[in-house]
């Protein structure tokens, strides 16, 4: 039997619009006759109908045989395959190009030479989900420097509310790091800048970000034919839209990640 470079390919278009882009993008794939097959196992409701279950044993074994997953977005049935496809696979880069094509409209006067990739931390930060009420806080009697009050004394001036835990740790940000130095070594071989840029908002939460900012900075140390700089959120987002010509490898953590990598959107 002769060989084969077939890859196999399991496609979960998700919940709300996401099969909206999912499904043409399928469409579009399988036009270009590429050595891909394409498997759509059950998942969400169809599955639970049959199953008893949104994500059925047969689902999560479909994608661990395959080479790559194309997932939509997840919201309600799909949560237990967001969940497996990042913690369950360690999937702690999310990795997001943008690249201007020549012909392409943009809402930028200058979008030539636009090339850049955004690299989000994909395991910590808020995604973890840690949170709850501020009653669960009081033993702890945490106070704010800030605000001057503890949450106990917050809590009884302005009633319920909620929290949220935002974790950042040295080996998760040493680890993401590291991709990203790596990615830009690998950019750079091909002719692309070389660099690395890091983003946080360190001046307001010091605590988490300034330890994602201090690790960075220790890893660039370790790859000194890539550059690198720093800027806080608010700069940034002013650079990415006045000059994202000069962006190489972007790394953020979590929720900074998300938002940055959204607003790539605007420049292609």
């Amino acid at each position: 039997m002769a060989a084969t470079n077939r890859k196999k390919v399991v496609v979960i278009p998700g919940d709300d619009a996401a099969p909206e882009a999912v499904l043409p993008t399928l469409a579009l794939l399988e036009r270009l006759e590429l050595e891909i097959d394409y498997e759509l196992p059950l998942y969400g409701e169809q599955a639970m109908a049959s199953t008893g279950s949104y994500f059925p044993d047969s689902t999560r074994a479909a994608i661990d045989a395959a080479d790559a997953t194309l997932f939509g977005a997840g919201s309600g049935a799909s949560t237990d395959i967001v969940r497996y496809l990042r913690w369950g696979k360690g999937t702690y880069a999310n990795v997001r190009p943008a690249r201007w094509i020549p012909g392409c409209a943009s809402p930028l006067a200058r979008p030539e030479g636009i090339d850049l990739v955004i690299l989000r931390e994909n395991l910590e930060d808020l995604a973890l989900g840690i949170g709850g009420d501020l009653e669960d806080l009081f033993p702890l009697q945490l106070h704010s420097p800030r605000a001057r009050r503890t949450i106990n004394e917050l809590r009884a001036e302005y009633g319920p509310g909620k929290y949220a835990v935002k974790v950042i740790t040295e080996g998760g940000t040493r680890r993401i790091a590291r991709y990203a130095f790596e990615l830009a070594r690998e950019r750079k071989r091909q002719g692309k800048r070389g660099k690395v840029t890091c983003g946080t908002n360190h001046n307001l939460i010091p605590q988490p970000d300034g330890l994602f900012l201090e690790v960075t900075r220790e890893v660039a140390k370790d790859y000194p034919d890539i550059e690198f700089e720093s800027w806080i959120i608010d700069d940034f987002a002013r650079r990415l839209i006045a000059e994202p010509q000069t962006f190489d490898v972007v790394v953020w953590s979590g929720l900074m990640g998300t938002d940055t990598s959204v607003k790539r959107y605007t420049l292609t």
